[in-house]
């Protein structure tokens, strides 16, 4: 850590790498050269961080297994349109809601691989791997898998601030 301390402000230099407790594995990558900010008068306190930050939390939540989610139509909320069911999903594959006619489902979300992101002059960029397994919930509970996507997802976002407000512009690229 190095600090540079003046009249007006303290300038501390961290090196931020997240690490599993259990099992201290250090990030396949290298960490970043030290970067400035530019000088600001007007803010009490400013933060920035790095990709090699973030992504060491991604690998970290991907080896952990924390990443893995299971989403239920109990948290989507009431007054979407969309539910989590055999009824919506048939609108994408057909067969499921004649084979499986209006059944609840539950989804398995899975990271085939740790996220990745990276930040370049305009905007970030982020590439997630992923599985997703779709089960139907029959009355005895039981749950049943259906079919499984393996999903490629690339987003590009954009930031800004209009009237004080913090605005994203997420765009879909693959």
């Amino acid at each position: 850590m190095s600090v540079d301390i003046s009249a007006n402000n303290i300038e501390m230099g961290l090196k931020g790498v997240f690490n599993n407790t259990q099992q201290h594995i250090e990030p396949p990558l290298s960490p970043p050269p030290a970067f400035s900010l530019a000088s600001q008068r007007t803010n009490m306190f400013y933060i920035a961080v790095s990709a090699f930050t973030i992504n060491s939390a991604f690998m970290v939540l991907h080896k952990t297994n924390v990443s893995n989610i299971r989403i239920t139509d109990d948290m989507v909320p009431s007054v979407s349109p969309i539910r989590l069911s055999t009824t919506t999903f048939g609108a994408f594959i057909p067969q499921i809601s004649e084979t499986h006619p209006d059944l609840k489902l539950d989804l398995k979300v899975k990271t085939v691989k740790e996220p990745i992101i990276k930040f370049e002059q305009d905007h970030v960029i982020l590439q997630l791997l992923s599985t997703v397994t779709a089960y139907d919930v029959q009355s005895d509970d039981i749950p049943h898998k259906l079919f499984v996507l393996d999903l490629e997802s690339v987003a590009s976002v954009q930031m800004s601030v209009e009237k004080g407000d913090l605005v994203f512009d997420l765009t879909l690229e693959k």
